[in-house]
């Protein structure tokens, strides 16, 4: 897994340096959320706290709205009055569409899906889905540091039964400075002539 993200960010990281103006967006996000049950037998609420690593690329603008795919990758612990402690893991693909009104207010909407590979005590829930969509908004306070705060929403599909949960999360967000993009850029225009 450490291998995984590893080589993700390195192969992204190009891809910001060479990009005009904050089009890679990296986020390490703190989750809390509510009545998110794994496990199908109890129906009870149950609370969970949880971390995520988030990876997002501008690809376009279309009618002034940023269009940026991305990965993003989840572990959470949850708390629950019948089955204890259960675990919870996530490698999804998104799509993360905002509007970028200013550095402080970039509203967004956001959808993901993916495999979960892992959830139950000891990982016996294996080879399942997990989606999310979100709403939120990405705020700079820096050229290269922000905050992302979002509403999220997610399905899992342990076993047979669609598992819902509603949460919250609060992200550190980083992208590239612009100076090294510039370079970047520049580097890339004279080496092509």
């Amino acid at each position: 897994m450490k291998h995984l993200l590893c080589a993700l960010l390195l192969a992204a990281l190009p891809l910001g340096l060479a990009a005009d103006s904050g089009d890679l967006n990296v986020g390490l996000g703190l989750y809390g959320m509510v009545d998110k049950e794994l496990s199908p037998a109890s129906y009870d609420a149950s609370r969970s706290l949880g971390l995520g690593l988030g990876l997002d690329y501008c690809v376009a603008q279309l009618k002034g709205v940023d269009v940026a795919p991305g990965i993003d990758l989840q572990k959470s612990l949850v708390s629950t009055p019948k089955d204890g402690d259960l675990q919870a893991m996530s490698i999804d693909l998104g799509l993360h569409l905002s509007l970028p009104i200013s550095q402080d207010w970039n509203p967004y909407i956001a959808g993901q899906a993916g495999y979960l590979p892992m959830a139950g005590e000891s990982g016996q829930w294996y080879g399942h889905y997990h989606g999310e969509l979100s709403l939120g908004n990405r705020g700079y306070f820096s050229d290269i540091w922000g905050m992302d705060s979002a509403i999220t929403y997610n399905l899992y599909s342990p076993r047979t039964i669609m598992l819902q949960c509603v949460g919250v999360r609060l992200s550190l967000m980083w992208r590239p400075p612009r100076a090294a993009r510039r370079m970047a850029t520049s580097a890339a225009i004279s080496a092509m002539k």
